[in-house]
């Protein structure tokens, strides 16, 4: 009876032994694929934040170049992530206190680092700067166009530096010029629109050429084209006119309009 008794509480004894181990082993390997996970997920977030730290630094440095809308997306996606990372680290960090506590939770932060690791791989590889989508080229500052020489026609020559003279006072908003035909008023527009000075002066110079019809539309497509906007899901003209606002009231522009054979800037 006692032998029974003894073999039953070896038994048990071995059993809870055995419990013991196989609860220490889970708590071990708990342990190591969280720090393995922890350890990947820092490394893909570095090489993250380094692609947003280029992609910011080539908008920067080149002033010909800007952020595309797509661009502006994945940059507020690859915030968003950061954000969301350095609270995984701070719960970490606390867990990492207590190593043998909290395993349920443990192992439900370490599928969450690795599901944050693919996401950071997928941002990773959409921030590419060869995808051709992350910045654009800006439209030149001036379109040049073929126009006659003017050095050796000094009443011509005259008047394209007067008005350059006004155009560099900034309280000049507008100046007309007036003549009867064949006097050479579109000669002076154009050779104001290739003269070196006007791409100092201006970020971008929009020529536009307007009969009496369809006047306003034919400015706004003009200045759409410039500009390079998409405005395919717009129908009002004022919605268009909202839209080349916003895109102009950063910039400094020059617009050279002909209307009625009347040129205008």
């Amino acid at each position: 009876m006692a032998e029974a008794a003894a073999s039953a509480v070896a038994v048990e004894a071995y059993k809870d032994g055995r419990g013991l181990i196989f609860y220490v082993k889970q708590k071990y390997v708990c342990f190591r694929n969280i720090n393995k996970n922890y350890i990947k997920l820092k490394e893909e977030a570095e090489k993250l934040y380094a692609r947003r730290n280029d992609v910011e630094y080539e908008i920067q440095r080149n002033n010909r170049m800007k952020a595309t809308n797509e661009c502006r997306v994945w940059i507020n996606k690859v915030e968003k992530i950061k954000k969301e990372l350095d609270d995984l680290e701070t719960k970490f960090q606390i867990k990492r206190k207590h190593i043998w506590r909290f395993q349920s939770s443990r192992l439900n932060m370490s599928r969450c680092m690795e599901k944050k690791c693919h996401e950071v791989k997928n941002l990773w590889e959409e921030g590419k700067l060869e995808n051709g989508i992350i910045v654009e080229s800006l439209p030149q500052r001036a379109q040049m166009m073929h126009a006659p020489k003017i050095k050796d026609k000094p009443s011509l020559h005259g008047v394209v530096e007067e008005v350059l003279d006004f155009l560099k006072d900034n309280d000049t908003r507008r100046i007309g010029i007036w003549g009867m035909p064949g006097i050479g008023k579109t000669t002076i527009m154009q050779n104001l629109n290739n003269n070196e000075d006007i791409t100092k002066l201006f970020d971008i110079v929009i020529w536009v050429t307007v009969s009496k019809e369809r006047c306003m539309e034919n400015v706004q497509q003009a200045v759409l084209e410039r500009l390079k906007l998409n405005v395919e899901s717009i129908i009002s003209t004022d919605e268009v006119a909202s839209k080349i606002l916003e895109e102009l009231k950063s910039k400094k522009y020059l617009l050279l309009w002909m209307k009625f054979g009347t040129p205008l800037i």
